[in-house]
């Protein structure tokens, strides 16, 4: 009853992506819907993985979350467009040599941010890099749900496991992923 649907934005693998506005305060958010009664579940992961997160301008602010009665959402920092959709709106569907480096030092400081609080992310791609109106912070990444826990608490690696599985979008995949 906060929020009031303003359009739909987005789509996945796990639910849909719309951007709302708070009725209150009129600030517009994005929010992120997992139906219960999909049997790919991912959300609620992703929720708990965003509460963890630092405040940083390389994820998305989480904002709220919670349930109905048929589906479960996420409120968080609306953002985008992602470099996926930048790339299809491009004419020539090219970047200059500086904003590529650019982009991609962005991309890397936003894994790496990831990865200081103990997580890989497992579907890295253009699609879960959003653009932010700052110039001096371009890019963050999203899409959590995927992601696992490679530290325990204390600090130290987790054992690595004997045959883990791919888990990802295989368009990007590494030939050696594949492989395994």
């Amino acid at each position: 009853d906060e929020y009031k649907i303003v359009q739909k934005i987005g789509e996945g693998g796990f639910g849909q992506i719309y951007e709302v506005i708070h009725q209150t305060t009129l600030e517009h958010y994005g929010m992120k819907i997992e139906y219960l009664s999909t049997h790919r579940k991912g959300l609620k992961k992703e929720i708990a993985i965003m509460k963890e997160m630092p405040s940083s301008f390389v994820f998305p602010k989480f904002i709220s979350e919670g349930q109905t009665s048929s589906f479960r959402y996420l409120i968080m920092e609306l953002l985008g467009p992602s470099l996926s959709q930048l790339y299809k709106m491009l004419p020539t569907r090219t970047l200059s040599p500086y904003t590529l480096l650019h982009l991609s030092i962005q991309m890397i400081r936003s894994i790496q941010a990831l990865h200081e609080i103990g997580y890989i992310h497992r579907d890295i791609k253009p699609g879960n890099f959003l653009i932010r109106p700052e110039r001096k912070y371009l890019v963050s990444i999203i899409d959590f749900g995927l992601s696992h826990r490679y530290l325990l608490n204390d600090g130290r690696l987790k054992k690595p496991r004997h045959r883990p599985g791919y888990v990802g979008t295989y368009r990007f995949a590494s030939f050696n992923a594949l492989e395994n």
